[in-house]
């Protein structure tokens, strides 16, 4: 059996930039504001996911569920906590590219402990996503807003260690998903 490489986040943060490209997901620039909400809806999709699921990994559910029970040919779409946690890394490794923030700004991270709480973790993501936010637009003396925004990565860290999710496995196995989804599937705007 061999061992899975770890990859740097420059490795994984280059094949998000593929699969953007070849899916059409990244047409034209993101305005800062666009790429601060489309974060905390991945926050919140994480929330949902352990609202329905609590940590459980809930992939092929919503297939049952939708297909009567038939398990679908295809992969089914990766669901649950550590699945949206893949995405908010994802999401976090587009934003770095397209904003030219340092990939390693999260090791000059003071460490936030995270809480007791499962919603008091998505709070604090989200709070660190605004601090991120307002440190973009210069607000109040914040420290730079590479830094902040390597605290968002820092933090989903220690919620991967805390909840005992492995967030490199996730990342592949979305990623092995996002790569068979059609071209320009969603529609959304941005």
């Amino acid at each position: 059996m061999t061992e899975s490489k770890t990859k740097s986040l420059a490795e994984m943060a280059g094949e998000v930039a593929e699969a953007n490209a070849r899916h059409n997901w990244c047409d034209g620039e993101v305005p800062f504001a666009t790429a601060v909400v489309n974060m905390h809806g991945e926050i919140s999709e994480a929330w949902e996911a352990w609202r329905k699921w609590e940590l459980d990994d809930a992939t092929g559910a919503m297939d049952l569920a939708v297909l009567g029970g038939v398990k679908p040919a295809s992969a089914s779409k990766p669901e649950g906590v550590g699945s949206e946690f893949a995405d908010i890394l994802i999401r976090w490794l587009d934003d770095a590219v397209r904003f030219d923030m340092d990939l390693d700004a999260h090791l000059r991270c003071a460490p936030r402990p995270v809480s007791g709480s499962f919603p008091e973790d998505m709070q604090d993501l989200h709070d660190l996503t605004s601090l991120w936010s307002l440190a973009g637009k210069g607000i109040l003396g914040l420290c730079p807003a590479e830094v902040q925004f390597g605290g968002i990565l820092a933090f989903l860290y220690q919620c991967c260690e805390k909840y005992g999710i492995d967030l490199q496995a996730e990342y592949e196995r979305k990623m092995a998903y996002n790569r068979q989804r059609p071209y320009r599937h969603g529609g959304k705007r941005a």
